[in-house]
């Protein structure tokens, strides 16, 4: 997919992280992960400050980030300066695991001006909930809930709703979280797979380390060889054996001409083919979620809840949601970066294997304009670098993850592409967030 720049002065969208502190131990969160780089520390009014010139520009503003909102002590001071400046019709949303939405919390945020309130929600059950979510009760929640409920359909076009991270132990909930969700009132979820910043969490990954396209390659060649009785396996695992061996038989000689056939298209259509992992997966999980993003979809559309569900298979054509539609991170310190995906170091797991995001600031408030930032050459060429898809498929290859993913810093990937965005699950639609 290829896109181009919106020629705007100012950024459209502005994530901001009040503070990376949080009430709360999730295990499937980045803080929680061995060596992780995430420095805890909340933002200055004087670099909120900075901000302000792009606010009367804006389609939304997200208070999100690594930690949890609420515990920023003047958030509603935040909130309200920036609704003073922004266009009427702007959303501000708010990212929380609900467990401060107090009575007089929820009053003062509405009355600072949020509009949109995002819960972190993985299970109804209370022991589960316990487990993932260590620090917090599911009874909690169901406090915030009932009170959000009483108080936003009195406010006009004020809505809330949850954000849930799909794993393998609590798959098989998520019609009933979406049930529940709506008959306590959320008009929207956010359904999104869980990244393993952990080895131990990569068991719970739900969702296929194959693009659809590849997917899609393999079971046609599969299913050519399993009509002529030949194991398109057989031939992966032995293809070597078969490709030098002289005398062939008919059987044989079938089987590697539609190998090579498979890998001959494969290499002219740029699809990448990670032989391993297509020869290993399984159906099995790929097929239940399938069944039950059905079911959850159903629940949804019957409710009038608005649900947002992930790929299970990456997708080929990538998207960049938030370079096209404008976005801007700001971080606690004032750093500013282009997405999610680059706004923090960390490490994450793949086929048993660790690769790297890599923090990539494009801008500091410390010393620069935000509009300095946004119109800059190194901003625009990032874009640009973006749009243009160009980059590899570094999830699906081979030989990954190579030294030029794995190096401390980055510099470039195996295209010469100059952008870390080769990994990025956000642009192959496994990952959604409040946006």
């Amino acid at each position: 997919m290829q896109s181009s720049i919106n020629a705007t002065v100012f950024p459209s969208k502005l994530y901001i992280e009040p503070t990376t502190f949080c009430n709360l131990g999730c295990e499937m969160c980045v803080k929680q992960a061995p060596g992780n780089d995430i420095i805890e520390g909340s933002l200055s009014p004087l670099v909120f400050d900075k901000l302000a010139p792009v606010f009367n520009h804006l389609e939304s503003v997200v208070f999100s980030g690594i930690g949890e909102p609420l515990l920023y002590p003047n958030l509603e001071g935040l909130i309200s300066s920036a609704r003073n400046l922004l266009p009427q019709n702007c959303r501000i949303g708010i990212q929380t695991n609900g467990f401060l939405l107090h009575d007089y919390r929820i009053d003062s945020l509405l009355e600072a001006g949020v509009n949109v309130f995002c819960l972190s929600l993985d299970s109804v059950s209370p022991d589960f909930f316990r487990q993932v979510r260590r620090g917090g009760e599911l009874g909690s929640l169901q406090t915030a809930f009932t009170r959000l409920g009483s108080k936003v359909h009195k406010k006009h076009k004020v809505r809330f709703g949850i954000e849930f991270v799909l794993m393998k132990q609590n798959m098989n909930e998520l019609p009933t979280v979406i049930r529940w969700a709506a008959d306590n009132g959320a008009s929207f979820a956010i359904v999104t797979h869980v990244l393993p910043y952990k080895s131990e969490m990569e068991v719970e990954a739900v969702n296929s380390p194959n693009l659809n396209i590849s997917r899609e390659l393999y079971n046609t060649y599969k299913f050519a060889c399993k009509d002529q009785n030949l194991d398109l396996d057989e031939y992966l695992k032995n293809r070597w054996k078969y490709h030098f061996k002289k005398n062939k038989n008919a059987d044989e000689k079938a089987l590697a001409d539609l190998g090579k056939r498979m890998i001959e298209e494969a290499y002219s259509r740029n699809i990448p083919l990670h032989l391993k992992n297509l020869m290993s997966e399984e159906d099995s999980t790929l097929l239940e979620a399938a069944e039950l993003f059905g079911e959850a979809q159903k629940i949804a559309e019957e409710t009038d809840l608005e649900s947002i569900l992930p790929e299970l298979l990456p997708k080929y054509e990538r998207q960049c949601h938030f370079v096209e539609e404008g976005s801007l991170f700001v971080s606690w310190d004032g750093k500013v970066y282009p997405c999610y995906y680059l706004w923090h170091q960390y490490t994450f797991y793949q086929n048993g294997l660790p690769l790297k995001a890599t923090s990539f600031p494009i801008g500091d408030l410390n010393r620069q304009r935000i509009d300095e930032i946004w119109n800059g050459q190194q901003v625009t060429f990032f874009r640009q670098q973006v749009l243009e898809y160009k980059y590899p498929y570094c999830r699906n290859c081979n030989l990954g993850p190579c030294n030029l993913f794995t190096a401390k810093q980055f510099e470039y990937d195996c295209y010469a592409i100059e952008i870390p965005c080769g990994s990025c699950p956000w642009c192959g639609g496994l990952l959604h967030c409040l946006q």
